[in-house]
Parts: structure tokens; sequence; C-alpha cells
């Protein structure tokens, strides 16, 4: 078990789309939403982003497919904090 500190980790469950204060972080937006790339990375190294608050192109605004996002931001946030970190790192059937 390894123990990162960070300054905060954000979780938002919401009904409506607003960046708030986020607005003043730097991030580059269009609209309401905080424009990520396909690794759900923000134009700030180590910020991710997923769910509506997110743009990019293709993107379909539905929860499932914000529940989605978030594995593929989680592995990319752990590779970014440790770079020797499996960017898959596996599923359930792999468990039997």
């Amino acid at each position: 078990q390894k123990v990162v500190d960070v300054d905060n980790v954000i979780v938002n469950y919401g009904f409506i789309s607003s960046l708030g204060p986020i607005k003043t972080w730097g991030l580059d937006t269009t609209k309401n939403s905080v424009i990520v790339n396909s690794r759900m990375e923000t134009n700030i190294k180590g910020i991710y982003a997923v769910g509506d608050i997110t743009s990019f192109d293709g993107k379909v605004k539905l929860i499932a497919t914000g529940f989605g996002e978030a594995p593929t931001a989680v592995s990319n946030a752990k590779s970014y904090m440790d770079p020797s970190a499996r960017l898959q790192p596996g599923h359930s059937t792999h468990m039997f």
C-alpha cells in the first residue's frame, strides 16, 4: 500500500452543470464544461475530470458515460502519480 499526499480530491454529484469556483483554476473550458482529452486530463497536469462537467469531441452527456469515464481518469491519474503503475489495472474476471 502507498499513501499519496494530495491537496484535494473533489467529487461532486449534482443535477446542474455549473463550474462555480472551478472557473478560476485556469482550466480550459467551453460553455459550462471543462475540456479534457481521451485520458480525461485537463490542460493542467495532474487534474482530471469526468462526467457532465467535461467536454470532448463526441461527448454524450449521460450518467452512464460519466461512470465509464471514471475508471479512465483514475487509471491515468494513478499512472501520473506512479509512472511504474499499470495503466490497465485488470478486471473482475481475472480474479478467479
